[in-house]
């Protein structure tokens, strides 16, 4: 494994399992390039076609109607949006359509698609703090996850449900 063979050349305490691996100290110098090469991956694995499954729920939401319809997914690909639930999407674990400071300065969020990710010698840096840049998506032990983008996200939802749950606060006579 590359990662743990970079943090051995630094004399640092290999990973053994997935939650070790995947965790905000990943974008640190020392293992920047074995960190972009996988976050990488994963970017340019993601940029497809929305599947079949996609389709399906497209249809039931245009049967229920975007009115009546709300995603919630774990899901960071993008493809929710690409087919066209962005209004109606609450992306629980962030996106790798944006890119925050690996040491957060502030709450900026770039787009993913506006950044060079094909020079493997060469990775995004926050133009603020010039700390490397990471994928907008929460990671094991994540205290540096910047949740603004997500906030809307959730706000939107929260609005969604109170469509559902407004109870009437006015009496009713029966007779």
């Amino acid at each position: 494994d590359q990662f743990n063979t970079a943090l051995k050349t630094h004399d640092m305490k290999e990973v053994g399992s997935w939650d070790d691996f995947s965790t905000p100290d990943m974008f640190r110098k020392e293992t920047i390039k074995e960190a972009w090469s996988y976050w990488n991956w994963r970017i340019l694995r993601s940029d497809v076609e929305p599947g079949n499954d996609y389709k399906i729920l497209a249809k039931l939401i245009d049967a229920f109607g975007r009115d009546n319809s709300f995603v919630q997914t774990s899901n960071i690909d993008q493809l929710h949006v690409k087919q066209g639930h962005e209004f109606i999407l609450e992306e629980l674990h962030g996106s790798l359509a944006r890119l925050q400071c690996s040491h957060p300065c502030d709450d900026t969020l770039y787009r993913t698609n506006s950044m060079d990710l094909t020079d493997p010698q060469s990775y995004p840096k926050c133009p603020k703090c010039h700390s490397y840049l990471r994928p907008n998506v929460l990671l094991f032990g994540d205290w540096n996850f910047v949740d603004a983008h997500h906030m809307v996200q959730k706000d939107n939802f929260h609005k969604f449900c109170q469509k559902f749950t407004h109870v009437s606060t006015q009496k009713k006579n029966f007779v």
